[in-house]
């Protein structure tokens, strides 16, 4: 794992970066379909589908803004990535009331802050643990 993760903290903009920018942009892409071409190939409930979709953007933007800013402390690393992530949620929300036979759903943006709970905590939870074993190495980032 300290491989990997050194990996990730030597090149941020290859390894960070640009995956969440792609998964962004996918996210948005799934969000504008109008609801009548959507294609469900696994029966997942829509909230479960809310919770994973933004469980993997906070995850992301947790690690972009841990390597990309390394200024910030761990709670502010959390509320930001937790403001973000919520931000773009309402905003998607918004948006949806755009697209035929879609609508905005407050209990969609509440699924898509728990995913986004629960993406920066395993996060957080690598990121200690990366950032404990290289200042145990030697190699602080």
């Amino acid at each position: 794992m300290l491989r990997l993760y050194n990996l990730i903290a030597d090149n941020p903009r290859k390894y960070v970066l640009r995956p969440l920018i792609f998964y962004w942009a996918l996210i948005f892409i799934l969000t504008t379909i109008p609801g009548s071409m959507l294609v469900h190939t696994i029966k997942l409930s829509d909230k479960i589908e809310h919770i994973l979709a933004y469980f993997g953007l906070a995850f992301l933007l947790s690690f972009a803004v841990r390597f990309l800013r390394e200024k910030y402390f761990i709670l502010s690393r959390v509320f930001i990535t937790l403001g973000i992530a919520f931000a773009y949620g309402a905003f998607d929300e918004l948006h949806q009331m755009l697209i035929p036979k879609r609508q905005a759903d407050f209990l969609d943006l509440m699924a898509d802050t728990l995913g986004a709970i629960l993406g920066i905590l395993i996060a957080e939870l690598i990121i200690y643990l990366g950032d404990s074993r290289r200042k145990k190495n030697n190699r602080i980032v």
